[in-house]
Order: C-alpha cells, then sequence, then structure tokens
C-alpha cells in the first residue's frame, strides 16, 4: 500500500498542548514530532489502566503504546522524552522517597506492632527485566512507562529467547494487556498480573532499524511499534539563544497532567474504581467506516505487510480515541464526569492512525532495502557534477521525487564507501 507522507497531526491535542509543543520548537529547537508524539505517550501514561474503553462487548482495552523515535545521533529525540515525563518522574521521586521513609519505620517497629508492609509506588521504570518489571506491576496496578533511551538492547534482547519463549512472548502479552506470569529462580517462585500495563518509550537510529529488525518482520512485533520520523532530520541542530526551556512550558504541562496522574494515584490506592468508556453510535461509525475502507483498500493493494500494519493500527485506533478522549475531557474539565467518546476523538484518532501507518510503510521500506535503493542511489550519484555540495544534491534530489531524509542518509560518508568522500561541511566529491 502506498501511503503519502504525513505530518504528525498536532490536531489531536488541546490548544494549551498544542502551544507547548510549539513553545518547545521555537525557543528550544525540539522537533515537533518527536515532542507530540512524547507528550501523546506520556499522556497515555498518566492514564494506564485508570481509564480503558471498550468497543465491543469482549474488546476492552487501556491505552498501552510501544511509542520509537527514530533520528540520526544529535538529532534531539532524549531531550523532548525527558521533557514529557517530567511530571510523571516528579512524583516517583516523591512517592519512592516516602516510601523508603515508611520501609525504614516498619523495619524499625516490632514484628507485633508493624501493621501492613509499606508498598512502593511508581510509573516510570527504567531499562528492566521482565521478572523485575512484573514485580513492579504487582505493586502499581495503574501500570508502568517503561523509558528505554537506546532501543536496540532492548529489541536485541528478544533475539536471545527466539527458540525457548521468553521476552518477545511476554512483550507481545503486554501489547494486548494479557495476564502475564513469569517463573522465578523455581516452580513454587512465580510472580503474576492479571492485567498489565506496560507502555515502552524510546529512541534509535535509522541505521540501526535493518539490523534489528530484517530477520525478525515476521514475527509480529514489528507492526506494534508507533514510529516517528523527523522531516528534518540530518539539517543543522542550531542552538538557541533562549533558555533550556520556554518560560513555564514544564509548569504547563504538569498543570494538565495533574488530574490525570491525581485519577491514577488514586486508582493505584484503591480509592478509585477507574472508568471505562464506551463509543457513542456515530463514534463507532466513524471508526467503522474508516476500517472498511482501509481493508478494502489493502486488498486492492495486494500487499500482505501492509493488511498486517493496518490491523496492528486497528487495535491502536480505540486506544487513540479514548486517550484523545480524555485529554479533550481533562481541557474542558470534566474529566471523571464523562464515560463516552465522541465523534470527534474518533476522527482525530483516525488521523493519528494515518500518520503512523505512513510513518511504518517508511520505516519498513528503509529494513528491507537495508537503508538504501542500490540502484535509486546510483542514479543519484550519476546526475550529480564530480564536486557537489548538500544544497545542489537537495536540488537535483527533489527533480527525482527523493526526499530530504533519504539525501541525508546517502550523504552519510562511512568508511570505504564507494560512492562519495566528505572533503569538508557540505562539500563532497565523487569516487570514479
Amino acid at each position: 500500500m502506498e501511503n503519502e507522507k504525513i505530518e504528525f497531526p498536532l490536531v489531536v491535542f488541546p490548544n494549551g498542548i498544542q502551544e507547548i509543543i510549539c513553545d518547545l520548537e521555537h525557543e528550544s529547537g525540539y522537533p515537533v514530532p518527536y515532542t507530540a508524539a512524547a507528550l501523546f505517550h506520556a499522556f497515555s501514561s498518566a492514564i494506564g489502566n485508570s481509564c480503558v474503553c471498550r468497543f465491543k462487548e469482549n474488546w476492552v482495552t487501556a491505552p498501552i503504546l510501544f511509542t520509537v523515535l527514530v533520528g540520526g545521533p544529535g538529532s534531539i529525540k532524549t531531550h523532548p522524552v525527558s521533557f514529557a515525563m517530567r511530571p510523571l518522574a516528579g512524583r516517583d521521586r516523591v512517592s519512592l522517597s516516602d516510601y523508603a521513609h515508611q520501609l525504614e519505620r516498619y523495619r524499625s517497629t516490632s514484628p507485633d506492632q508493624r501493621g501492613a508492609k509499606p508498598v512502593p509506588r511508581q510509573r516510570i521504570v527504567r531499562d528492566t527485566t521482565m521478572e523485575a518489571l512484573v514485580k513492579v506491576l504487582k505493586t502499581n496496578p495503574a501500570g508502568v512507562c517503561v523509558c528505554v533511551d537506546e532501543l536496540k538492547g532492548w529489541l536485541n534482547s528478544f533475539n536471545r529467547y527466539r527458540n525457548g519463549g521468553g521476552d518477545m512472548e511476554a512483550w507481545l502479552s503486554l501489547f494486548t494487556g494479557e495476564s502475564i506470569v513469569v517463573n522465578r529462580k523455581s516452580q513454587d517462585d512465580i510472580d503474576s498480573v492479571s492485567s498489565p500495563f506496560a507502555s515502552v518509550i524510546g529512541t534509535i537510529q535509522p541505521g540501526i532499524l535493518p539490523k534489528v529488525f530484517q530477520s525478525d518482520l515476521d514475527n509480529g512485533f514489528f507492526p506494534r511499534l508507533l514510529f516517528v520520523l523527523n522531516p528534518k532530520d540530518g539539517e543543522p541542530v542550531l542552538w538557541k539563544e533562549e533558555e533550556d526551556l520556554p518560560s513555564g512550558a514544564a509548569d504547563r504541562w504538569a498543570y494538565i497532567l495533574a488530574p490525570i496522574m491525581n485519577y491514577a494515584d488514586a486508582f493505584n490506592d484503591g480509592t478509585e474504581h477507574g472508568i471505562t468508556y464506551t463509543f457513542d453510535s456515530s463514534a463507532r461509525s466513524f471508526l467503522v467506516d474508516w476500517q472498511n475502507r482501509g481493508e478494502k483498500k489493502c486488498a486492492d493493494d495486494g500487499a500482505s505487510h501492509s493488511v498486517e500494519f493496518l490491523r496492528k493500527i486497528e487495535t491502536y485506533i480505540i486506544r487513540f480515541s479514548l486517550i484523545i478522549q480524555v485529554m479533550r475531557d481533562a481541557d474542558k474539565g470534566i474529566f471523571g464526569n464523562n464515560n463516552s467518546i465522541g465523534p470527534e476523538s474518533a476522527i482525530l484518532s483516525t488521523l493519528l492512525a494515518d500518520y503512523y501507518l505512513s510513518t511504518i510503510q517508511e520505516v519498513y521500506e528503509l529494513v528491507i532495502t537495508g537503508g538504501e535503493d542500490i540502484e535509486r542511489k546510483i542514479r543519484f550519484f550519476s546526475a550529480l557534477d564530480g564536486t557537489f555540495t548538500s544544497a545542489q544534491a537537495l536540488a537535483i534530489a527533489a527533480h527525482m521525487g527523493i526526499s530530504r531524509r533519504t539525501v541525508f542518509r546517502m550523504l552519510e560518508v562511512g568508511k570505504d564507501d564507494p560512492f562519495i568522500k566528505k572533503l569538508r561541511h557540505g562539500v563532497y566529491q565523487k569516487i570514479q
């Protein structure tokens, strides 16, 4: 299926969040797609299991997302994630500090006067083993977000279990929110979680994608990833005169997220039972129509991988609708007083679904070609002068229908490059 490249649809956010995204780009240079995806992911992680949605009687889902920010070295991928997660990380610092004090008091109290052992509360975990993750999920029913700075290690860890189950199967279960069981040390030592919520967000460089995925495109995991691409990746990253963050941006984001985090904290403590959203008839009809049109287009195109991508996005689009509805409710001050997903949220969710269908198609092409189309690369370099600049290369590429991102990828000169050598910044010479 041929998907035209689409920009991240900022319209899915209320105006206040859109303003934060634009401020971070203008004043701090944060790429819009990375910031938008990170804020959306953080919002879903703040919700966790405290809000779920029912599309059909037997189709109930929490807003679990597996988000991957793709970009070259130094492309400002990590900063937007850190900013987005800051309110959750702040809560963790307070709760884990309280837990340490409570545990100290518990241990210093005589056994007959202790009462219940304190329970650690946290919403973010870093690089972790499956065994450790399940242990955290047992004491945090609202769920957690797994933040992985470099996803290469996380993805490569799956390869160690191809013949014996393990992390791959566990993460496939976590994606669907199915119960998970981990046997620890012996069959008598078992951890299990009936309704786990574990979202994942991290970064990866485009050159690594073929190495990670080329041998594993058929295991069903690749289509579960939401890839975020920056159209300006490869362009110079210029420092800004302003301070690191726009004035008040962090406070504004924390304020927006506060009611959602408060509710999830109460859900963790058992003082709130959670909200189950359902779709009104108009929202349901819109999503059914979108899905039917997508399935028919895939059938006409005849590309099996496109069908697989669509069907995973069909799962995500229900989750997108829930997240967008909760954002809209919070923006209107009615969060907690509504449990219906309306047509506006459904419409906006399809825009986001179309974006991610576009990006996964682009990443798929990158993976199956090993990162480059050799014939197209030869035609491209043949059209250039013996010595050329990056600006001249971009002008030629525009006439050949080659994207800016692809051009900068082609101009990445490695050792023993058979096509070009770099003379100085922005100037190259063809190898005859």
